[in-house]
C-alpha cells in the first residue's frame, strides 16, 4: 500500500515540478499561461497533501513534498517580482510552505533573477536590470542572515555560496555594460559636435 502511495506522490510531484519549470521559462520569455501552470503545480501539491493526510503517513512521506514546495516558491517568487508585487511570507501562501523549502526556493529564485537581469540588459532596459540586481542582493542578504547549521536548513549554505558567485558575476557584467553604454553615449555626443 505504501508503495502505491509513493508512486502517486512521485507522479504528482514530477508533474508539479514540470509545471513550475515551464512557468519559469514562460516568465522569462514574457509569455502567457504562467498563472495556469502555477495553479497546476499548486493543485498537485494540494493533492499530495491530501494523499499523505489520508494515508496517515505524514512523517514518512513528507519528504516527497519538499521538491515541489521549493519549485513552487521559486516560480511564485519570480512571478511576484516580475509583476512588481510584494512577496508573501511562507505562511500566507496557498498551501502554506514550511520554512526550509521556502528558503531553498528563494535561493533558486536568485539565480532566475540573474537571467531576468541579463535579459533586461539585452533589451537595453538598464534601470530594470539594476532593480533585479538589487533584489538579488537583498534576497541573498536575507538568506545569509539565517545562521543555522546545514542539518537544520539543508542545501542553503551551498546555494548561498553559489548565489554569491552569481551576484559577483552579475555585478561585473552590469558594470561593464553600464560603462560601455556610458562610453557609447559620450562618443555619440562628441561626434554630433
Amino acid at each position: 500500500m505504501i508503495d502505491g502511495i509513493r508512486e502517486k506522490l512521485m507522479v504528482l510531484s514530477r508533474g508539479g515540478v514540470r509545471a513550475c519549470s515551464e512557468s519559469i521559462k514562460k516568465l522569462h520569455r514574457r509569455e502567457g499561461g504562467v498563472d495556469e501552470l502555477i495553479e497546476t503545480a499548486r493543485a498537485n501539491l494540494k493533492d499530495m497533501l491530501g494523499i499523505i493526510e489520508q494515508g496517515k503517513q505524514g512523517a514518512t512521506l513528507a519528504s516527497y513534498l519538499d521538491t515541489l514546495y521549493q519549485e513552487l516558491v521559486e516560480a511564485i517568487t519570480l512571478r511576484t517580482i516580475l509583476q512588481g508585487k510584494d512577496m508573501q511570507p511562507p505562511s500566507r501562501l496557498d498551501p502554506p510552505v514550511p520554512p526550509v523549502p521556502f528558503v531553498q526556493g528563494i535561493c533558486d529564485a536568485i539565480g532566475e533573477l540573474r537571467r531576468a537581469c541579463l535579459d533586461s540588459v539585452r533589451m537595453e532596459q538598464f534601470e530594470e536590470a539594476e532593480h533585479f540586481f538589487n533584489l538579488m542582493e537583498r534576497l541573498h542578504e536575507h538568506v545569509n542572515s539565517l545562521d543555522y547549521p546545514n542539518a537544520m536548513i539543508p542545501e542553503v549554505r551551498h546555494k548561498s555560496d553559489v548565489n554569491r558567485k552569481l551576484i559577483n558575476a552579475t555585478r561585473s557584467d552590469l558594470t561593464m555594460v553600464f560603462q560601455m553604454n556610458k562610453l557609447t553615449k559620450n562618443l555619440s555626443r562628441l561626434t554630433k559636435n
